[in-house]
């Protein structure tokens, strides 16, 4: 398990960020629709959003395990060009990626997504953060002498159910979690979104009912069908996650989040 952390700052009273939340863009796959990535990129750079990339990014070992676990010049040449397409693909978006991460698939080597981030970050003057699917992400919202910490959760949505489609597996997740304010699962071509509504008390023991939002991401996967290899999954895109904050004398930061589909 990881936890990182990014820090925003604002002097205004009101304040809205909006994140693009995208999963298993992989750019080293032919059937990924790159294309519709692209233009959810342009979107968000357009917006002015923030940028969070999960699950297959540079997965190197999905389609032919066998040939990249060789150590052979060919192997290394084909990695190098991949890394160059991924670097000109995101090099346009840089400036707006928050953090990459890796699966589980991907753990035995993390390198060909370090050299990408690296070539980012020294190219763009970027500081994109690498870190695990499964992982913490903490959103520090500074406003004048007040603060308040947005914590996500992050987590590969492994079920295979076509009737639950994975909010059983949420339900579940959500009994384990505590002080999440999202729980964002990713993978199986299915999206949706949901909310719960918690109790509990602040630090004047006053009650308070907390929103958390259960996002699931799909992939960017091209469906391939009898009649054309074109068709993309009804379900295939990204999310937007848009936090709105506003400081008040009397209670300090109040925060009202939403998903919606990009």
């Amino acid at each position: 398990m990881n936890s990182i952390c990014k820090k925003f700052t604002s002097n205004k009273r009101k304040t809205k960020y909006l994140f693009a939340l995208m999963s298993d863009i992989c750019l080293t796959e032919s059937h990924q629709n790159l294309k519709l990535a692209e233009n959810h990129l342009k979107e968000a750079r357009e917006k002015n959003a923030r940028i969070l990339l999960t699950g297959n990014t540079l997965d190197f070992f999905k389609e032919n395990k066998n040939f990249y676990l060789k150590k052979n010049p060919e192997s290394e040449f084909q990695k190098n060009l991949s890394i160059d397409f991924a670097y000109e693909f995101l090099k346009p978006f840089a400036q707006n990626i928050d953090f990459i991460s890796y699966k589980d698939s991907e753990l035995t080597n993390t390198l060909p997504l370090k050299k990408l981030i690296s070539r980012l970050n020294y190219s763009m003057d970027t500081n994109i953060l690498l870190c695990p699917a499964k992982n913490w992400l903490t959103l520090n919202f500074q406003m004048g002498h007040s603060n308040y910490k947005y914590r996500i959760f992050s987590d590969e949505g492994k079920t295979k159910s076509p009737v639950t489609k994975g909010k059983i597996q949420h339900s579940r997740l959500a009994e384990k979690i505590d002080g999440a304010d999202v729980i964002w699962l990713f993978g199986k071509n299915s999206d949706y979104e949901h909310s719960r509504i918690i109790e509990t008390l602040n630090s004047k023991n006053e009650i308070l009912h907390k929103e958390i939002l259960e996002l699931r991401t799909p992939s960017y996967y091209k469906k391939k069908t009898e009649n054309s290899d074109n068709k993309v999954p009804e379900s295939a895109g990204g999310r937007w996650l848009e936090v709105e904050l506003h400081r008040s004398d009397k209670f300090g930061i109040l925060m009202t989040h939403k998903s919606y589909k990009i």
